[in-house]
């Protein structure tokens, strides 16, 4: 299984099936939200704000149908300040794919700089090879949708499919910024204590432009 329980940006935890029976852990870190994918996602704990997803740990599940009202869930819960845990049985594959797909939707990176950031994090982070295709999918759809502004359109474009299916985003500049931050400052933390791959220094310096200029 994973590792425990692991913050992935502010008020975004990634976690395994045990952590989500934890209350003490969830009140611990002011969880009120949790996104259950599993094989027999039910409700658990009474006073938790659900969403439960029935989904096996396969290539042909088809995950990319769930994107958009998990994507809700999530952004709702961190707008209100209130922690959402997202888990499966293991915290690996599938609820790290709904994790990577929110990351793309509220900041524009691709589903491997997503990814990237994910496993700063959580080391153990590796959708299945399936739903690795469906995020490649997600991000080119959602790419095609909008024009040739640049990145700046590809950001709007994403936010765009959050607005049309009724989820707040008035704070949404104030929340990319503070999730831009969160990450930026875990890369160059590992940038300065190990040797990294080209693409994390390009994900570094990608994110240090958004954030600081």
């Amino acid at each position: 299984m994973g590792n425990g329980l692991n913050k992935v940006l502010p008020d975004l935890y990634l976690g395994n099936f045990k952590d989500a029976r934890d209350r003490e852990q969830l009140t611990r870190n002011n969880i009120t939200h949790i996104l259950s994918i599993h094989d027999s996602a039910a409700p658990i704990l009474p006073g938790m704000t659900y969403l439960c997803i029935s989904a096996a740990d396969l290539p042909t599940q088809n995950l990319r149908m769930h994107f958009k009202q998990s994507i809700m869930f999530i952004h709702e819960s961190r707008l209100k300040g209130e922690g959402c845990l997202v888990h499966c049985l293991a915290g690996v594959s599938r609820s790290v794919t709904l994790v990577v797909a929110y990351i793309m939707t509220v900041t524009g990176l691709g589903w491997q700089e997503a990814l990237a950031a994910v496993r700063v994090a959580r080391p153990c982070a590796g959708p299945n090879l399936g739903f690795q295709r469906q995020l490649q999918e997600f991000e080119t759809n959602h790419a095609d949708q909008v024009n040739t502004e640049g990145d700046r359109g590809r950001i709007d474009g994403k936010m765009s499919f959050l607005e049309e299916n009724g989820s707040s985003i008035k704070s949404y500049l104030s929340l990319k910024r503070n999730v831009l931050k969160f990450q930026c400052s875990r890369f160059i933390s590992i940038s300065n204590h190990f040797r990294v791959t080209s693409r994390f220094r390009v994900t570094v310096k990608y994110l240090t432009v958004i954030v600081f200029n």
